[in-house]
């Protein structure tokens, strides 16, 4: 300011560059809580203890399952009570308590047991006046209830929704429970999830850390991948980022539904997407086939990769799907699945293509190609100019998830005359 001769034009100048700041600011934000920079990992009880089987001590048991499985060391740290947890009134003051013949203990006490083994308790509500399994709701309660569960109890995860609501009361109530939030001062992981046919994407992305992107998904291979379908319609990658990811569904691998091939291709899917992961699956009778796919670590480090930059698929064709997507330090995801059910295909994949348009590299290289599910490497230093092309064969419903990484060429190679986007290994 000291070095303007005439103040006004300088003043004027000053105050473009802010408003230029922050327009550009709010065509990029979402919600900017500091939380679910990377995909959320948690474990839900709708599925498995759903209308009957919840109480304090399934909860428990749960709480050391993830344990005892490895799911929490895999970074699964929520444990989210859904619908049924709620007694059928609220007291004298307007708050609204657990049922206490299911949590004989009180909640606080659930939430501290959380807290003693490093993992967050969620609860369950709507906008409504009822829930979907006619439990009180939130309608006229929000600040109570945030008060209550949020500042008293201590809870650090919140799903907001959609049952015995209307769209009039949708289009301000999820917005409002966020900055009631904001206002706690506590951080709370914060999940939407009004009916996907409002479509109010961009509302979402602004207001939730993670929402419903599509209907509830059945226990089969055609309803996930449909639902994968309808999703790219609906242009929905564009939304997804640190702080804010699209939902699909909860997971309920290990329930019967599917082959095991099936289900690892869903994982896989929910990986290159990337989405949140949250198990429905009754973790006390898991088997090791299930847990293998719930904890596969090189898996998970692609799911949660910092980048959060969205996976696309590059290509569909003879049932054929090829997505890709771009990791931190240049390293590449590719995910193939063969969506025909009993037709067994050979594919050859086009590497050296695909990485090229998942990174700012523009020249040839060449690179380890990873099997992560089966963590080994297919190939080391493989290149288009290699010998032989890289051909896979998958069964019907089959998938793989590869993890490119280049190692070639370096700056080094170059000498004085390096291009800027050369990599230093």
């Amino acid at each position: 300011w000291n070095t303007c001769v005439n103040p006004k034009p300088c003043f004027l100048w000053f105050a473009y560059l802010y408003i230029c700041a922050f327009v550009l600011a709010a065509s990029v934000s979402g919600l900017s809580n500091g939380l679910a920079r990377t995909p959320v990992m948690a474990w839900s009880s709708w599925y498995s203890l759903n209308e009957t089987g919840l109480s304090e001590n399934a909860i428990k048991e749960t709480v050391k399952a993830l344990e005892t499985t490895g799911m929490k060391k895999a970074g699964y740290n929520f444990i989210i009570l859904d619908d049924g947890w709620q007694n059928d009134t609220r007291d004298e003051n307007g708050y609204l308590h657990e049922d206490r013949e299911l949590f004989p203990n009180g909640m606080p006490s659930l939430v501290r047991y959380a807290k003693h083994h490093q993992l967050e308790l969620g609860l369950y509500t709507t906008p409504g006046v009822e829930t979907c399994l006619r439990k009180p709701a939130s309608y006229g309660h929000m600040k109570k209830d945030v008060q209550l569960w949020v500042s008293n109890w201590g809870i650090g995860y919140l799903k907001l929704c959609q049952c015995n609501t209307t769209i009039d009361i949708r289009r301000t109530a999820y917005q409002r429970m966020q900055r009631i939030l904001k206002r706690s001062g506590k951080k709370v992981t914060y999940e939407c999830d009004p009916p996907y046919t409002d479509k109010a994407w961009d509302m979402l992305s602004k207001t939730c850390n993670l929402w419903a992107a599509h209907d509830d998904i059945e226990d089969t291979f055609d309803s996930w991948t449909a639902a994968i379908d309808d999703m790219g319609e609906w242009s929905l990658q564009k939304y997804t980022g640190p702080g804010q990811w699209n939902l699909p569904d909860i997971l309920r691998i290990g329930e019967g539904g599917q082959t095991f091939e099936e289900y690892r291709a869903q994982f896989g899917m929910y990986t290159i997407i990337p989405a949140p992961l949250i198990a429905g699956t009754d973790l006390r009778k898991a088997t090791s086939d299930v847990l293998s796919i719930y904890t596969a670590t090189e898996v998970l480090a692609i799911n949660q990769d910092i980048l959060g930059i969205p996976g696309k698929r590059i290509s569909s064709i003879n049932g054929i799907d090829i997505w890709s997507r771009k990791l931190f330090e240049e390293d590449v995801a590719v995910y193939v699945l063969n969506r025909n059910k009993s037709r067994r295909s050979s594919i050859s994949l086009p590497l050296v293509e695909i990485i090229m348009s998942a990174t700012d590299i523009e020249f040839d290289a060449s690179f380890n190609i990873r099997d992560v599910w089966n963590k080994r490497d297919e190939a080391v230093d493989w290149n288009r100019n290699s010998t032989k092309p890289f051909i896979i064969s998958l069964n019907g419903h089959d998938s793989r998830l590869y993890r490119l990484r280049i190692t070639k060429p370096l700056c080094s190679q170059y000498g004085s005359n390096s291009p800027e986007s050369c990599i230093e290994r």
